[in-house]
């Protein structure tokens, strides 16, 4: 089995450009895509409840929340 590794990037709308090899035309292939350097990698936005919270803590103030909580699970079910 031969097997080739080439150093690519992956362009920002998922495409990858491989170089042209004859022993390649018309032949189907396995690709396995392995990050060189995974420091540089930009990690997902944080989605966990207690980020969110953090992020907008103050933001309101002066508020009781059980108060409200209570008022709107009153009109809620009448």
């Amino acid at each position: 089995m031969d097997a080739y590794k080439f150093d690519i990037t992956i362009k920002a709308d998922g495409s990858i450009q491989l170089p042209y090899l004859l022993d390649l035309v018309d032949r189907e292939a396995e690709i396995f895509i392995v990050p060189k350097d995974l420091k540089s990698h930009k990690p997902r936005k944080d989605r966990r409840g207690t980020t969110f919270v953090k992020n907008w803590s103050g933001f309101i103030s002066n508020t009781d929340v059980s108060q409200s909580r209570i008022e709107f699970i009153e009109e809620k079910y009448k």
